[in-house]
């Protein structure tokens, strides 16, 4: 009775490291051998090196999509700083003007009162 039933091949599941999988989807870029040759070379299947890519790709653009908000939020905080330093410019700007005019007034109440003495000696 054995004998008559069929035996099934245990089919052993690879663990390939990361950087395994980077130099094998390499390979695969330089374009000189097809996923499918790939995938016979290595004993995998031709889906898994397409996962691995779409894995990959997946990975790129996460971070991709972190390095693009951080670069939003640096240039956020740099147009509010911006802002402020326009601001800070203009009442100092302001505050020249202003002492500019007072000290127009000085120079000119110092003059009449120089005229009015040298009118009263």
């Amino acid at each position: 009775m054995e004998d008559s039933v069929e035996k099934i091949p245990i089919i052993i599941r690879k663990k390939f490291t990361m950087e395994q999988k980077v130099r094998i989807l390499g390979e695969l870029e330089t374009g000189f051998i097809t996923q499918l040759s790939l995938a016979r070379k290595y004993g995998i299947a031709p889906i898994t090196i397409y996962n691995w890519k779409k894995k990959m790709n997946s990975k790129a653009e996460t971070e991709q999509e972190i390095s693009l908000k951080k670069l939003k939020e640096e240039l956020e905080k740099l147009e509010l700083e911006n802002k402020l330093l326009k601001k800070i410019v203009a009442d100092k700007d302001i505050t020249i003007e202003i002492l500019q005019v007072a000290n127009g007034v000085m120079k000119k109440k110092v003059a009449l009162q120089q005229q009015k003495s040298q009118k009263t000696r």
